[in-house]
């Protein structure tokens, strides 16, 4: 239905969607609301799936990561390298981790540097791939070389958490 809807139409929706998500305590039907509302082009939208990275239910979050993936809003890049490094579910990580692959941007890109550290050799591989994606580079597997390159991009002697939140253009893919 709200795909339909007209502009004002689908905010209502939206406003809608954002009080129930506040208030529901089935994780499905929250994990339901955030797959709708990611089809809303609104900052409202946004910080709703935004807030959902931080939901009790990992189903919850790993749809959040995917959507915000999907949308490739550089505006989620900070939460999502929060996620990469904070989230106790390893599935969910690896979700936020794709999700900055698919943003594209040398910020994106930095903060996937994160993943790179990670002792798990599954986030590493993630980290690895989701690097290829954002920047159209390809240096094989090496965790180390993706590690220079991601660094070759910060400016020298910044910290990668506070590049992570500087707006850039998107990468070369």
């Amino acid at each position: 239905r709200s795909r339909k809807a007209d502009a004002s139409e689908q905010e209502k929706i939206c406003q809608q969607l954002a009080l129930q998500i506040q208030t529901e305590p089935d994780p499905l039907v929250r994990q339901a609301i955030q797959q709708t509302i990611a089809d809303f082009q609104s900052p409202l939208a946004s910080a709703v799936l935004l807030a959902g990275l931080d939901d009790d239910h990992r189903e919850v979050r790993l749809t959040c990561c995917r959507k915000l993936g999907e949308r490739g809003s550089p505006d989620a890049i900070d939460k999502l390298r929060l996620v990469v490094t904070q989230d106790e579910d390893v599935d969910v990580r690896l979700a936020a981790v794709d999700a900055l692959g698919q943003i594209g941007t040398p910020a994106a890109v930095l903060a996937i540097d994160a993943a790179l550290d990670d002792r798990d050799p599954a986030m590493q591989y993630a980290g690895v791939e989701a690097m290829r994606l954002a920047s159209g580079q390809d240096l094989g597997p090496d965790v180390v070389a993706w590690r220079q390159y991601a660094a070759s991009l910060r400016p020298s002697g910044s910290d990668p958490a506070s590049i992570a939140s500087q707006p850039e253009a998107t990468a070369t893919r």
